[in-house]
């Protein structure tokens, strides 16, 4: 049974889902960032790439929108044209159309959001999309095929010209009245949207998606959550109301918060998100995982670090089970990070093959678990996975930290003794060029410790002039200053008042 923490605080709402009492998904939202995913827009279109097969599309936001080929195709455009090429671009948008577009990829560091033509409204057992042309889509995760054939065909007989639907999971078991309630609230929710925002100036947004409380209990809350707590009493009773309008048979597992502890402290859920912000990931069993990211992927290298077996002979059996337990603590880490687009996990090299094989299905069966879309490729015989996750907000650590100011996201600054020595070299070419008596120069703090005296009088026995070097607590690790070249006592007057 999973436990859903809601902390509200300020302009901000936070989530916490925990499963078997550990942290496997958080969610942030405050009120200057609200999520724009799912968001619906009356926008214009500024420029149309054909070497790109994209447009950008200006939605009144700080970045105009991306749209690629693919997003802007029609629902049924697929059926019978796999093998023919898709259109150009331009076929389908021009510069200065009107368009209406779905955020369905949020903007992250430079690049613009991403939208698409195929609209979409959530509820909690139905999509309703407005312009799907007659589509129905079952969730595959109803495996049952007499299950997916009834709901295709109850939702089917719903539909309007235009209109289309994907079914959820939560609809199985549904009988059609309860599907059928909530398409009408759904359609009667876009056509009240549409009739209000008639007027607008363009760009537009004409339809929002509900803020984050609500969003958790329409997509998470369910059968399997044993306790859903509110540590703020309006956003409980708010909550309570929605939860006994549409899930009456879960009230009482709606619950307020009121112990002396902060709710996420309680549930050790602060001490977690530390955690995940973490480069290094501990395991159970002594082993390790290294996570790193770059512009184009995620790569996840697992240890063995203290878990090295007994003997030589355990080596296979030690490695096996080091990457069977970081199988499941990746997936945990994708989930909780909400990690997306490419992603290279390198598992130890095990030598048997049912082995390899017996950590990928362990992988496979615990990303089952998330509800973002994930393709695990398979694992080569160095023992890299390949999968993919979808990307359609920031990761937690997008969200909670910014590109450090110091190394400037290197992660890495140089090394004292690096640093002594390009002060020496630029010294050395001054003493070439100019004449001076003396040179006033500061360096970094842990770095100045690291200058030795005799290698200072050095210095000036060989430059020809007097070094006044002292440290500065401001200066970056990697950088040192040179304050004034000239007159020792000018040199002595600024040196001193620097002390000062």
């Amino acid at each position: 049974m999973k436990k859903i923490l809601i902390n509200i605080c300020r302009h901000q709402t936070r989530a916490a889902v925990l499963e078997e009492e550990r942290l496997a998904e958080f969610y942030m939202e405050t009120g200057e960032s609200q999520e724009k995913m799912g968001n619906i827009y009356l926008g214009r279109v500024v420029d149309v790439l054909p070497s790109m097969q994209a447009a950008f599309i200006d939605i009144g936001q700080e970045k105009n929108a991306f749209l690629y080929i693919d997003d802007a195709l029609p629902h049924n455009w697929q059926e019978g044209k796999r093998d023919k090429p898709k259109p150009n671009i331009r076929e389908l948008v021009h510069s200065g159309q009107q368009l209406l577009v779905q955020v369905n990829k949020e903007a992250t560091g430079t690049k613009a959001p991403r939208v698409t033509t195929q609209l979409g409204i959530p509820g909690r057992t139905i999509v309703y999309m407005p312009n799907s042309d007659q589509q129905v889509s079952v969730s595959r995760k109803i495996k049952s095929e007499r299950e997916r054939q009834r709901l295709q065909q109850t939702t089917a007989a719903l539909l309007q010209a235009s209109e289309g639907a994907i079914v959820r999971t939560l609809a199985e078991g549904l009988d059609a009245e309860q599907i059928a309630h909530e398409w009408m609230y759904l359609r009667a929710a876009w056509q009240e949207a549409l009739e209000k925002s008639r007027n607008n100036k363009i760009p537009a947004l004409v339809y929002q998606d509900t803020d984050l409380l609500n969003r958790i209990i329409r997509d998470l809350f369910a059968d399997d959550v044993s306790e859903l707590w509110i540590d703020q009493h309006e956003a409980y009773k708010q909550a309570k109301k929605m939860v006994a309008a549409l899930y009456p048979h879960l009230q009482n597992r709606v619950r307020f918060y009121q112990g002396r502890q902060s709710l996420f402290d309680h549930y050790q859920v602060e001490a977690e998100i530390d955690k995940a912000l973490r480069r290094q990931v501990w395991l159970k069993s002594g082993g390790y995982l290294i996570i790193d990211f770059t512009e184009a992927m995620t790569v996840i290298d697992v240890n063995t670090g203290k878990y090295t077996g007994k003997s030589a002979q355990q080596l296979e059996e030690t490695v096996t089970k080091t990457n069977l337990e970081a199988a499941k603590e990746i997936a945990r880490q994708l989930r909780l990070r909400d990690i997306g687009g490419i992603i290279i996990i390198d598992f130890i090299d095990m030598k048997q093959p049912s082995n390899r094989e017996r950590v990928l299905q362990t992988l496979q069966a615990e990303m089952e678990k998330d509800r973002t879309t994930s393709y695990v490729v398979g694992m080569t015989q160095l023992g890299l996975v390949e999968m993919t996750r979808k990307k359609s907000r920031q990761s937690i650590g997008e969200a909670l930290t910014r590109l450090c100011p110091t190394c400037e996201g290197k992660g890495r600054v140089l090394q004292q003794a690096e640093v002594i020595q390009r002060l020496w070299r630029e010294l050395s070419g001054y003493a070439k060029q100019a004449e001076a008596e003396a040179v006033v120069a500061y360096l970094p703090i842990e770095v100045y410790r690291e200058l030795e005296p005799a290698d200072k009088a050095a210095w000036e026995r060989q430059l020809g002039f007097e070094l006044f070097i002292g440290s500065k607590e401001n200066l970056h690790p990697s950088q040192y200053e040179i304050a004034y070249l000239g007159a020792k006592a000018e040199a002595v007057r600024l040196f001193e008042n620097q002390l000062v």
